[in-house]
């Protein structure tokens, strides 16, 4: 199963005292719309079936969870 979810994958505390799970997975190359529509299978065929969320590190940067855009 290497690599199904991109080059890394990591849990992370959302810092808002909430119980929402946040995991970052990071795909090879946020543009090649197919690997991140690859990626997005492998989340949901896991279990991942509630909101999620995709953007490139550099809008990442600053931004609350809550400003995303849901996929």
């Amino acid at each position: 199963m290497s690599g199904n979810l991109g080059y890394a994958a990591r849990e992370a505390d959302p810092n808002d005292g909430s119980s929402t799970l946040v995991v970052f997975v990071h795909t090879y190359d946020f543009e090649d719309f197919d690997d991140v529509l690859r990626v997005l299978g492998h989340l949901r065929a896991i279990g991942f079936g509630d909101r999620l969320v995709y953007r490139a590190d550099e809008d990442a940067r600053g931004r609350p969870y809550a400003e995303e855009v849901t996929i």
